[in-house]
């Protein structure tokens, strides 16, 4: 018998070619498909790598506003500092401010109240910095304050304090200054194209001394 002759009629597909054109079909689609997952996967990340510096970068702003316009409370440490260069968890900071109120709690109205900033880690163990903002009178003067989460998932954060002379980890300083003439935070985290860092140095104004250029001087005896 030929070749011809054993064929099956009307030209079909033989059980062995339907089942090879299934297994190609099968690889095909999977390997399209482990194609457009990882792609998923890069753009999400990468989105979500824009938008932590994003948050990042609107973290350091708010905290130079916030250094910025500190100011000595009635009674009380005026500035407090503890960090940690070689961790993030642990690094806390506290100070009274009369910066505007962002989150909603008073319509924005400048007014005097206790800012803590401080690192914790999440219910998933990441590291994150939130700011605590409490009204320094009033009634919720005695209350917990209100939470704002700012960088989540930040690898390391560090702030450092001026006296006028170095940088220091801790506040208050040894010389007995009630507030720091300068703060600078820097922020390790993960950027789109890998480990980036932010940083930022602010002034803060009731920190600086100042010294008055009119000189008072006796009158010299002739002109008595």
């Amino acid at each position: 018998m030929t070749r011809s002759a054993r064929r099956r009629p009307g030209g079909g597909w033989t059980l062995i070619e339907t089942l090879v054109a299934v297994a190609l079909t099968a690889v095909l689609a999977a390997v399209v498909l482990s194609t457009w997952m990882t792609v998923h996967r890069v753009l999400r990340g990468r989105g979500a790598r824009v938008t932590r510096a994003a948050s990042v970068a609107d973290a350091l702003r708010r905290m130079a506003t916030d250094l910025e316009c500190a100011c000595e409370p009635a009674s009380g440490p005026a500035f407090e500092l503890q960090s940690d260069k070689r961790a993030a968890v642990g690094t806390a900071l506290r100070f009274c401010s009369v910066a505007a109120a962002t989150d909603g709690t008073d319509g924005g109205a400048p007014e005097m109240a206790e800012l803590r900033y401080e690192v914790a880690r999440d219910e998933t163990a990441q590291p994150r910095m939130v700011r605590i903002r409490r009204p320094a009178a009033g009634p919720g003067a005695m209350g917990m304050g209100t939470t704002n989460a700012l960088v989540a998932r930040a690898e390391a954060i560090s702030i450092e304090a001026f006296d006028g002379t170095n940088w220091l980890a801790a506040w208050p300083a040894p010389g007995g200054e009630r507030l720091p003439r300068a703060v600078r935070i820097s922020v390790a985290y993960g950027g789109a194209s890998g480990p980036a860092t932010a940083r930022v140095e602010t002034v803060v104004q009731a920190g600086v001394p100042v010294r008055p250029r009119i000189e008072r001087r006796a009158a010299p005896a002739s002109a008595r």
